[in-house]
């Protein structure tokens, strides 16, 4: 083969190779992309379980808060009639 021929051949190669690469490209982006978008939702599903979980212990503190209260507060009002204070 002589060299323009080879040259031929290359610069065919190079012009065939060049759309497959830019599409592999942008599949790869694309790709890139899905997987962000699912560990954004996945992450959030995980968030919103942590933060029911976290509502119900606030809720079960606030409720023994006020048994704890209510409990304490007719001894206050009973000391407050003997001493007066």
């Amino acid at each position: 083969m002589d060299g323009e021929a080879i040259l031929g051949l290359l610069l065919g190669g190079i012009f065939l190779m060049t759309p497959i690469v830019w599409i592999l490209t942008k599949h790869q982006q694309k790709m890139a992309t899905i997987m962000r978008q699912d560990q954004t939702q996945g992450n959030s599903v995980e968030i919103q379980r942590e933060l029911a979980s976290l509502r119900e212990i606030v809720h079960q503190q606030t409720i023994a808060i006020d048994n704890i209260s209510r409990r304490e507060l007719p001894n206050a009002g009973s000391q407050e009639r003997c001493t007066g204070v």
